[in-house]
């Protein structure tokens, strides 16, 4: 279904707001396919769609785009993993502490990992693999890594009939002719409970007023608990309702949802060695669920060979500590 992303360019020096030109140089170096086009262009093409701002500029990947089912994907890999021989033991990990070994003869420390209900599993190896709840929860042993949780908001609307009909193969687009805010949508997806709906969500830029840093662990837990946030829910309603005005007539029904997108230091995800035997993939930074299959592959192959397997430079993805900043 391809992506879409329409805005404006910036005449400064900080071309991060303007993301399609880095797009464009990228897509040339590669030789990947892209289409440059204007605001008439954009909204003739994709009936429906209405772009308020009468300066701005498109582009269009048609092949190397899309959107990905996290639930899916993770049923997926699940199933996989069993037909393989791996043992599923669903439960929540509240604490792993790190148990003596045998230095000498080379096997290292084990890890006692505990769970939530009062069960605990002795391992040989641990790969932690989370995000904002990562230096909160006794995952990590002795140091914490130095990530920025932020809040970030989705607001999902329900879609039926002829309006689902319509916006069915629309590519996911992003709208970045904010500064400091881009907002995204994906074309109707059906849900566990058997409604499809169109998803709008928001960058976390530094300046992003729809965001804010979660210090604590408790604040981590009253932003996913919460029911509401009148803010956001009406920004972003606002937002949709003047990309879609078709939609905002049908007046349809909403859904808040809240997650977190984890900043790390360096920009990239944290995939490395935390301590011996134990793995450690963090950070997201709002973009690794499109690379989460190849992510996970060097996380258990690194870990189960010892050494880092990955084309990808292991320095690239360096942990960084708090105590390193």
């Amino acid at each position: 279904c391809g992506y879409l992303e329409y805005g404006r360019v910036f005449e400064d020096d900080d071309c991060s707001r303007t993301p399609f030109i880095a797009a464009d140089s990228f897509c040339k170096t590669n030789d990947i396919e892209f289409a440059v086009l204007d605001r008439s262009s954009i909204m003739n093409r994709w009936q429906g769609l209405h772009i308020p701002y009468a300066n701005c500029t498109g582009r269009y990947t048609p092949l190397l785009g899309g959107y990905i089912s996290i639930r899916n994907m993770v049923a997926a890999c699940r199933t996989v993993a069993v037909q393989n021989g791996v043992k599923y033991c669903p439960g929540t990990v509240n604490r792993i502490r790190k148990m003596s070994g045998d230095s000498a003869a080379g096997t290292g420390p084990g890890y006692q990992v505990h769970l939530v209900d009062g069960r605990t599993v002795s391992a040989c190896k641990v790969l932690v693999a989370c995000g904002s709840f990562v230096n909160h929860m006794e995952l990590l042993p002795e140091r914490k890594v130095s990530l920025t949780p932020l809040a970030h908001t989705v607001l999902r609307f329900e879609v039926t009939g002829d309006i689902l009909q319509r916006y069915r193969d629309f590519p996911p687009l992003a709208d970045a002719y904010d500064r400091d805010l881009l907002v995204y949508v994906l074309p109707p997806i059906k849900y566990p409970d058997g409604k499809w709906y169109m998803k709008i969500g928001h960058s976390v830029y530094k300046n992003d007023p729809l965001s804010k840093i979660l210090r604590t662990n408790a604040d981590v837990v009253a932003w996913y608990t919460q029911k509401d946030c009148l803010k956001n829910r009406n920004f972003l309603r606002s937002k949709f309702y003047a990309m879609f005005p078709d939609i905002a007539r049908a007046q349809p029904r909403e859904v808040i949802d809240f997650c977190v997108f984890t900043a790390t230091e360096t920009g990239s995800q944290y995939v490395g060695w935390y301590d011996h035997n134990f793995y450690l993939a963090t950070g997201g930074n709002g973009k690794s669920a499109k690379m989460g299959l190849e992510i996970g592959r060097i996380c258990a192959l690194s870990l189960h060979k010892g050494i880092w397997d990955s084309d990808l430079s292991e320095d690239e993805f360096k942990i960084v500590y708090e105590r390193e900043k």
